[in-house]
């Protein structure tokens, strides 16, 4: 695990990230071998998609990039356990 941290990239954009409010948090690491950049969203966001698809493609072309958008999971959440009661 320690390896891993010593391999992790800076992103440097926390400047620029402000000018999207949807943007809750993200984190930057590491899946499959390859360098991932988790965002999460308030709501759907385009816009913030591309600055950090655009970011990612600084740190590396291979960089992945996941966006979560927390109010779509929260829903999902809420379905699935209204269809796991008896």
């Amino acid at each position: 695990m320690v390896k891993e941290w010593e391999k992790r990239e800076t992103f440097e954009a926390s400047e620029e990230i402000e000018d999207y409010d949807s943007v809750v948090t993200y984190i930057v690491g590491r899946k499959k071998e390859k360098k991932c950049v988790k965002v999460f969203t308030k709501k759907q966001d385009d816009d913030a998609e591309q600055f950090f698809k655009m970011q990612g493609n600084k740190i590396s072309n291979e960089t992945i990039c996941e966006f979560v958008n927390i109010k779509e999971q929260l829903k999902k959440s809420k379905r699935s356990k209204r269809n796991t009661r008896l």
